[in-house]
């Protein structure tokens, strides 16, 4: 891969990412507005960077193998 695709998928995967977590953000105002305890807590937020590249060792690694 060319250095513009690998950042057109870091990108991709940052844009994955923001999608899932404003997800988890609107379940978990959903569940406080029924008055229950959020479905998402601090760690499956954390555990984003994990599933997707986008912690800086990641994109380290992706842009120089």
């Amino acid at each position: 891969m060319t250095q513009e695709e690998k950042l057109v998928y870091l990108q991709g995967q940052i844009l994955c990412a923001q999608i899932e977590m404003e997800a988890m953000k609107a379940e978990n105002a959903r569940c406080v507005c029924d008055m229950s305890y959020p479905k998402y807590g601090e760690d499956d937020f954390t555990d984003l960077y994990t599933r997707y590249p986008i912690h800086h060792n990641g994109i380290l690694h992706e842009l120089y193998p």
